[in-house]
């Protein structure tokens, strides 16, 4: 059942956060969700090893051999390829505080990939917010959560500051192969 719920709960799309309004969604669920997020308040996930790593050396070191990420575009890359919306966006751009729920054009386009999607249900957010948020609403102490290890820690390391009782999964080498190769 947590599966089906993370599934209604996160969307596929870069770590947009779907609030449901469906009818399947009761208020006796939101008001459970609520209070197992209050009983686990005062659960403080470890220190995240890897990013204390990367806060130390990864600005420091003159080759990164461990990105996840694509390679960065310049500014002036980025401005060549916009177009005039994204241009006059840029041009009158004021570094401040966005609006809560993301930038309603993002929200906009997102809706427009899915059939029943409205912009008024997403919340944008970044990967890691949504994995937060997912794992206070859907964990309740003692449930077991199987994650991919080696991994981001905060996939394993939230489940257990939930109480959560954690199973790694390692995919083998062959196992790695054979699904690049497919």
């Amino acid at each position: 059942p947590h599966l089906l719920a993370l599934k209604r709960l996160v969307s596929p799309v870069a770590g947009a956060l779907l609030l449901s309004s469906s009818s399947s969604t009761s208020s006796s669920k939101i008001s459970d969700a609520r209070n197992r997020s209050k009983s686990m308040a005062g659960q403080i996930p470890r220190p995240f090893k890897l990013e204390r790593f990367f806060a130390k050396y990864e600005f420091q070191s003159p080759y990164l051999l461990c990105c996840s990420d694509c390679e960065p575009l310049s500014m002036q890359e980025l401005l060549a390829a916009a177009d005039e919306d994204s241009l006059s966006r840029w041009s009158s751009l004021k570094l401040s505080y966005t609006e809560s729920q993301g930038l309603p054009a993002l929200r906009e386009a997102v809706a427009a990939l899915y059939d029943k999607l409205q912009p008024e249900q997403l919340v944008v957010c970044v990967p890691e917010e949504g994995v937060y948020l997912a794992m206070r609403v859907l964990l309740q102490p003692g449930d077991k959560v199987v994650t991919t290890y080696p991994g981001y820690q905060s996939l394993y390391g939230l489940a257990d500051a939930c109480g959560c009782t954690i199973s790694h999964w390692e995919p083998s080498a062959a196992a790695a192969a054979a699904a690049a190769a497919a």
